[in-house]
């Protein structure tokens, strides 16, 4: 797998609050599309959507309806009512080691789609650390030394040898 492959599977998530994150497409199915990303990204959010360029470079969205909400870990997932050109590989999180290179594409700030690499810092990662939201548990999570920034929650991280899956970006420090 690669980026250009990558890319296509990685979307800018948005909510009628006016936020947005980003998500990579897991499944398409005959009815529409599964999508992971982050709870936050969505959690007691109205109108989820999904933003999308056509080939032609016209901007288009599909509606998206919460079918997992998790926010002790993070995690939701969104079915929308379209398909999308491709799907992610999983990969395994602990086949990555300290220093291995790592990507991820995302949707930070107003930007559009961006990519950004560094490698990780520590496997299984445990421990709180402060945010300007107060403290953050932190559990069983891969440290890496990526860019990232308000808009990546969702977005991809991926093993930059395999192009596989291994993780989402979770929150910006």
């Amino acid at each position: 797998r690669s980026l250009s492959t990558n890319r296509l599977s990685t979307f800018q998530v948005n909510t009628k609050a006016g936020s947005h994150g980003s998500g990579v497409v897991l499944a398409n199915a005959d009815d529409g599309a599964y999508v992971l990303t982050c709870s936050h990204v969505i959690h007691d959010k109205k109108g989820v959507r999904i933003g999308f360029t056509d080939r032609g470079g016209k901007r288009s969205f599909c509606q998206g309806k919460v079918v997992v909400d998790d926010p002790g870990e993070d995690l939701a997932v969104v079915k929308f009512d379209c398909r999308f050109p491709q799907t992610v590989t999983l990969g395994k999180a602990d086949a990555v080691r300290v220093a291995d290179r790592i990507y991820n594409v995302g949707y930070p700030y107003d930007f559009g789609e961006m990519y950004g690499e560094g490698f990780v810092q520590k496997e299984r990662f445990n421990g709180i650390i402060l945010t300007p939201n107060g403290l953050m548990l932190i559990k069983d999570t891969i440290l890496a030394h990526i860019p990232d920034g308000a808009g990546t929650s969702g977005s991809g991280v991926y093993d930059a040898t395999s192009g596989s899956l291994i993780g989402i970006m979770e929150g910006a420090m």
